[in-house]
């Protein structure tokens, strides 16, 4: 199961296109967490880039000491770095 299909979590994708430099392509999508649920451990082949539009989330790179983000945060990483995610506090239910 991917983290995106587990209970608690929704994955809407916003959009996808190709990018000006051959074999890459930007995909930006919303990801709606319920309070308490959390992301395994995974990576991405790009960037990524992180906005938390309300609530807050914890956000671990690897090699690196969790950090807190809220409402209004933004946050990136680079590829292949394995990261996880969870959610805090603060989200509305996704019932």
């Amino acid at each position: 199961m991917t983290p995106a299909h587990q209970a608690g979590i929704k994955r809407t994708d916003l959009q996808r296109h190709d990018l000006g430099v051959p074999g890459r392509e930007v995909v930006q999508v919303r990801v709606e967490f319920a309070p308490g649920v959390a992301f395994g451990k995974h990576t991405h082949p790009g960037e990524e880039i992180v906005y938390v539009l309300e609530g807050s989330l914890e956000y671990e790179v690897e090699g690196k000491p969790p950090v807190t983000l809220r409402a209004g945060d933004v946050h990136s990483s680079r590829p292949e770095r394995s990261t996880r995610r969870s959610c805090s506090v603060g989200l509305p239910s996704l019932d």
